[in-house]
Parts: structure tokens; sequence; C-alpha cells
């Protein structure tokens, strides 16, 4: 999808994840091909059912900056809503209800007590869990797997497993999206009535080229743990308290840390009272704003009324000089679910946000593309970008 040459790839990252799901299409025949996330029928029970395996990414290194400069180990709580967040947004798109949930965490203790890191991180886990019930997805925790590989991992990785079903009626498969259909974009920074301070909207995606880009040199230098040795460096300009106007009460650092927005709670609740109105749901992670692409089939998605990006990515574009249609493959740029459906499915999607004090609106509308294979359009006041599925 993205144009070649793109500051993302330099890094050593692909943000879409090219070849991947083509490698493995032959070992299991999925239900529903055209999804948002990969399900299976149990044979016994004709449950739909899936396994879906995410985890916090390159955050997790700007949080150990944060923790070796001021031995705050509370940061490292956040790992926990990015890791259940990016497994339960996506389970939670496709209909399916959360069962049971493991984590992995795989540590260098010569570089990270490993009780502290499991202090914060079972800490928040259990409000999460609470935070989860309250709303009706209540799920087990079955704790998981802690391996120490120091000649394998410099800092830490944080992975998380959700194990998820649902009856088949209850599943959104994306086969009803069509042309007519609107899209609903909610956003993913500012305001949250689920969270203690504003967000960044930057979720857990594209977290190597916003730490390389922004973050200064000299941290490198200091903890040489936190790059690949043979890879691109840090080049930016700031240090990770830097406070700056266009980030509000955020600083740099606490910008890129920001936590993901639990998407899943407001997907579950509009699923819940409107389920006949939604035809599709997409979490803009890896892919950002082309993740649409990926469900249903034979659709030309436009997308002409984004809203501004959030102050976070004008950041990492001015610094990066990444271009604007990579930047939108690379980043969900300030719309972090989309919400497809009739007209009636404004209302529904207003309504859930605004209950979560959280911004919305009508982003594109959905076309007939010129093959079977899904496309996308965007048209920005950076330009006119056009993408297709892999």
């Amino acid at each position: 999808m993205g144009a070649g040459g793109s500051q993302y790839d330099q890094v050593g990252v692909d943000a879409r994840k090219g070849g991947f799901g083509k490698i493995f299409t032959a070992v299991a025949a999925e239900a529903f091909p055209h999804a948002f996330c990969k399900m299976y029928r149990d044979p016994e029970t004709g449950l739909i059912m899936s396994q879906h395996s995410d985890g916090v990414g390159s955050k997790s290194v700007q949080r150990y900056i944060h923790w070796r400069e001021t031995g705050d180990a509370s940061v490292f709580e956040g790992d926990a809503d990015d890791c259940l967040e990016m497994n339960l947004g996506d389970i939670a798109c496709a209909g399916l209800m959360p069962v049971m949930f493991t984590d992995e965490v795989a540590i260098n203790k010569r570089m990270v007590p490993k009780e502290v890191y499991l202090a914060a991180l079972n800490k928040r886990m259990g409000e999460l869990l609470e935070l989860y019930r309250r709303h009706g997805m209540g799920f087990v925790f079955a704790g998981g797997e802690t391996a120490d590989l120091p000649d394998q991992v410099r800092t830490y990785v944080l992975d998380g497993t959700i194990m998820a079903r649902a009856p088949e009626k209850m599943v959104i498969t994306c086969e009803k999206i069509a042309p007519g259909d609107i899209i609903m974009g909610i956003r993913s920074g500012g305001p949250c009535s689920m969270e203690a301070k504003p967000n960044s909207g930057i979720m857990s995606n594209g977290l190597t080229l916003a730490r390389h880009c922004l973050i200064v040199p000299e941290y490198e230098h200091k903890y040489p743990e936190i790059r690949d040795p043979s890879g691109k460096g840090y080049t930016g300009g700031f240090y990770r308290y830097e406070m700056l106007p266009c980030l509000g009460s955020l600083s740099v650092g606490e910008a890129i840390m920001s936590p993901t927005r639990h998407f899943s709670i407001m997907v579950h609740e509009l699923l819940r009272r409107y389920f006949d109105d939604v035809h599709g749901v997409v979490l803009n992670t890896g892919g950002g704003q082309t993740k649409c692409t990926r469900v249903g089939k034979g659709i030309r998605y436009v997308k002409d009324n984004l809203p501004p990006p959030e102050a976070i990515f004008w950041l990492i574009q001015e610094e990066s000089r990444e271009s604007w249609r990579d930047m939108h493959a690379d980043f969900n740029m300030g719309i972090g679910l989309d919400v497809i459906g009739p007209e009636s499915v404004q209302k529904r999607v207003e309504e859930i946000a605004d209950e979560s004090g959280v911004g919305c609106q009508r982003t594109g509308y959905c076309e007939v593309a010129g093959d079977e294979k899904n496309t996308l359009t965007i048209k920005s006041r950076f330009g006119e970008f056009y993408y297709h599925a892999e």
C-alpha cells in the first residue's frame, strides 16, 4: 500500500506487515474471510471462535527510558492498557466476546528488575479487569509466562493472547458492507471518561518511527539497549519531559506513551444495542487509515472528511518528513475506530461516543470498486491518496 522508501521502512518496520497473511492462509480455512479478524467455526458446538495475539510493540521502549530517567515504575502500568486493548479491540470488531486472556513477558532482568515490572503490570491488569467486567466484558485472566531471555531481548517485550467466541448470529462478518454505506470515525485522542488524562491518540502503532524522529540521540548514548545497533539511530530534537504548546498538558514522552483507548468497550455497547445497524467495524492499528481495505469485498472506501490529525501526528510528520500519503498508512491520524453501516448508524455511533466523552464524525462512504479487490481513496488537505488491498 505504502510508497517505497518511507521513513517507517527505513527504521526497519513494515507498517502493513506485508506478506504475513499470505504465508499462513493455507493453514486453516476461515469461516468469514472478509471479516476484521480470523474466525473459525467450532465443529462440535457451532460457535464462532478466534484466538488473537498482539502486544505493546515498541512503545515499551519509551516507558523504559522514562523509568531509567525517573525511577518511576508506575509508568509500566500503561503496558497493560496497550496489551489488553490491542487484543480486545480486534476481537470486539468481529462481535466476539472475550473468554480468556494470557500474557507473556520476555525480559532482560539485567536491565529491568522482573519483580518491579511485574508488580506494576499486575496492579493495572487488576484495575482493567474490573473496568471490563463493569461494562459487561468479564473474562478470565489465566496468567501467563515470564521468560528470562538476556541473549535475545534488550529490555523487555509484553505480548498477550485472547480467546474469544460468539454465536454466529452475533458475529460481524463484514459481508453486509455495501455501496451507499457511510463511515463513522471515533477519535483516538482527546478526553475520554475512561481515561485519567487527555490522550495523544497515538495508540500502539508507528512508535518506532515516532521515537526515532522525536527523541534526542542523548538517550541512546546513555542507554544503548534502546535501539538496534545496526539500525537507524535517534534523530529527534526533544527530551522526554519537554512541553510543547501543541501537545497541551502532555510532555513529548507522555504523548508517545499515551495508552491505547479502550475502544472494545464502546464497540461492545454499540453492538449490544444496535447490532443490525452495524455492517463493519475497523480498529485502525497496523495500516492506519488504510485498515478498512481489509474488510468487505469489492468496496471502494472514500474518506473525504477526516478531521485534522492529532498534534502528535503533525509533530511526527514535521520531524521525520514522512510523506502524508505514508503517514495515513502508518498511523491512525486521529481516528482510531471506523464503524461502517447505513445512514442510521451515524446517530448510533454519536450516542455511544457521547456517553464516553469521545469525539466522532462522519468521515466517508462506500462505493463499488472496479473489481473484487477493495480500494481506498483519501481526500485530504494534504492531497488525494489512493490505496488498494494487498
